[in-house]
């Protein structure tokens, strides 16, 4: 997920988060294909990969995109513990 505008762990934390800013603002069982377009266009000015947009394609709902980001920051968040 770091890629040459996301440098590092602090800025993907920064990412993440503003990510789920974004999709807290819709409803759980929103489906992925409703808020699709608006989401790719805020990730890609987060200068996140194409894989991390296709999370939500995957993922099918609002609620579950929310959960895999939850996820990622978590990992960032037991890497900072145990350094």
């Amino acid at each position: 997920m770091l890629n040459d505008r996301i440098v590092n762990l602090g800025k993907l934390g920064s990412a993440l988060t503003k990510t789920e800013e974004y999709l807290s603002k819709l409803d759980a069982s929103t489906p992925y294909s409703s808020f699709e377009h608006k989401y790719i266009f805020h990730c890609l000015l987060l200068h996140f990969e194409v894989g991390v947009l296709l999370l939500g394609k995957w993922c099918g709902t609002k609620l579950w995109s929310s959960l895999m980001l939850w996820k990622k920051q978590e990992n960032l968040r037991v890497r900072d513990l145990c350094a």
